[in-house]
């Protein structure tokens, strides 16, 4: 949670996410899954774009609102100009038109592209000291768990294996095993 929930929790607040306001998650891998869940817990309405429906049902479990697969047209149509922040959390630009998806004076953050670069667009690379005792306070109060795998050191092999090939739901844990 201190590493990809830090990620997420902190373009959440920097911008303003609470009750009432639209945040839309690029992405529902590591990264993905904590926004939805921190997403939910500051009250917010919560869309999850991603490029197929594969991961549909576990984004609603997390609390997703809406689940748009990016190659439906009919449905990203229909969201032009209705969300208040987008966090992209994939390593790809061109996923669709963003800015088309925003609404006036509004915010799109990528925990990838840019912020590793630290170019400010609005990148989120992790958060500060405040931010993770507040993330932390908010994970306690409303009850957010990371949906984890647990893997013993000695299947490391495995666990990468597994992670490259895309298997993580949703991130993975190392627990000690080797004497």
């Amino acid at each position: 949670m201190m590493c990809g929930g830090l990620t997420m929790y902190s373009p959440l607040v920097r911008n303003g996410a609470a009750p009432g306001k639209k945040v839309g998650i690029i992405g529902l891998g590591g990264l993905g899954h904590f926004g939805v869940l921190f997403a939910k817990a500051l009250g917010c309405e919560v869309y999850v774009f991603s490029h197929s429906a594969r991961k549909q049902q576990d984004a609603l479990k997390m609390g997703a609102d809406h689940f748009i697969v990016s190659e439906d047209k009919e449905n990203m149509t229909r969201l032009r100009g209705t969300l208040d922040l987008i966090i992209s959390t994939v390593d790809v630009v061109d996923t669709f038109p963003l800015v088309d998806y925003l609404k006036h004076q509004t915010s799109c953050d990528f925990c990838f592209r840019f912020a590793l670069q630290w170019v400010q667009i609005g990148g989120s690379a992790i958060g500060s000291k405040k931010e993770a005792i507040e993330m932390l306070e908010l994970a306690a109060k409303a009850n957010v768990k990371p949906w984890i795998e647990i893997f013993p050191m000695s299947k490391l092999k495995e666990a990468t294996e597994s992670m490259k090939a895309g298997n993580a739901r949703y991130r993975f844990v190392l627990q000690q095993d080797i004497a």
